[in-house]
């Protein structure tokens, strides 16, 4: 008889990136051994994206507890033998709300006294003590508790390891350091690449000078008259990319309806450039050359180090005729085999990155 795993994560938004996590988990479970229901915001989508039983999450306010969907969750999570708290970066400190909603959930499946493994997950905290309010301090002081009945953890970079020893005071033997689950996808085959240039921006990461600065050296570098330029909606429902080619002319909008079709798109695509950390996960497993920008340390944490020529720092473009030329320099450097081989490049890095996800589950789910 299968085992039954449940996924909790941040599901059915629809946020591509936390699709593609999702994708890459269920990709890896053995269905021969084990039956998969995932909690999502949007069962019957979920169901049909990847092919799994779907149900609602457990209620957090009025309205959800009178919907009255949760009955079957809370049985669901009763009946299971492991839950998977699946990836993405879900105890966030801004809101402080959702790290009091994975409070909530974690609570009720520790309840029930189930097997919780954290997998692939990471964390972050308020680096300004002066900011640390009593209300954020409680919920620090809950998560700590909660966090030392979890069985397992893996983070995808080191920082979040960090925290979870240093704050949270998570053993180091429950802790592995892994890679992002979108990195267990395969890209398409037999895919020709077109003269495409893909935009992936969460709306507000950067200020629309800057958006101006970037999409006219790329426009200088890829000339309007051999290359299209499109804009990837990663998130639509809270975070509104689209709005980044209403801004600008010349840019059409492409919203992907699967993953399938969104890994397809990257890998016909001739650049990409994005400050979403899962467009530019997608662009390298599909080995479509791409330039990140980094406004977050989740993005500068995966990609410094082995890829640098294809991270730029936001706040290193600037208005500036040196900061404007050191921008199209960057993108002249990444078009050069000559001076940046990057498949050479992206091969290595791809590899670090598999060889990371042997360390994704545990020994128990292997």
């Amino acid at each position: 008889m299968r085992k039954k795993i449940v996924i909790f994560g941040h599901y059915g938004v629809p946020n591509w990136g936390d699709e593609a996590i999702l994708s890459g988990i269920i990709s890896q479970i053995n269905i021969a051994r084990f039956s998969v229901t995932v909690i999502s915001h949007a069962p019957q989508q979920t169901e049909t994206l990847h092919n799994v039983k779907a149900l609602s999450p457990p209620p957090f306010g009025i309205r959800s507890f009178f919907s009255f969907q949760w009955i079957q969750t809370i049985k669901e999570i009763k009946n299971a033998d492991y839950i998977i708290i699946g990836g993405g970066g879900l105890w966030q400190p801004k809101p402080l709300k959702a790290m009091a909603l994975w409070n909530f959930y974690l609570d009720i499946c520790l309840f029930f006294e189930k097997k919780v493994l954290s997998l692939g997950t990471s964390f972050s905290i308020l680096s300004n003590p002066s900011s640390h309010t009593k209300k954020y301090k409680k919920i620090i002081q809950k998560t700590t508790k909660l966090f030392k009945k979890v069985k397992f953890f893996t983070v995808r970079d080191t920082q979040s390891e960090e925290i979870l020893k240093n704050t949270y005071h998570v053993h180091s033997a429950k802790i592995n350091t892994t890679a992002d689950a979108a990195f267990f996808l395969e890209p398409p085959t037999h895919t020709s690449k077109k003269k495409c240039i893909l935009l992936a921006m969460r709306e507000g990461d950067i200020s629309i000078e800057q958006e101006k600065i970037i999409l006219s050296a790329l426009q200088q570098q890829f000339p309007l008259k051999t290359y299209t330029f499109e804009c990837i909606v990663m998130q639509s429902h809270q975070s509104h990319d689209e709005k980044f080619a209403e801004r600008h002319k010349n840019i059409s909008v492409f919203y992907p309806e699967n993953i399938e079709q969104l890994l397809s798109k990257i890998s016909s695509a001739h650049f990409v450039c994005s400050s979403r950390l899962h467009a530019n996960i997608l662009a390298s497993v599909c080995s479509t050359n791409f330039l990140a920008i980094s406004c977050r340390d989740k993005v500068k944490n995966l990609l410094s180090e082995s890829l640098p020529q294809n991270i730029i720092d936001a706040h290193q473009i600037k208005k500036t005729k040196k900061s404007i030329q050191n921008f199209q320099t960057r993108l002249k450097i990444l078009q050069s085999h000559n001076a940046y081989n990057f498949t050479e490049q992206n091969n290595k890095f791809l590899t670090v990155q598999k060889k990371k996800l042997q360390n994704f589950f545990p020994d128990i789910l292997q």
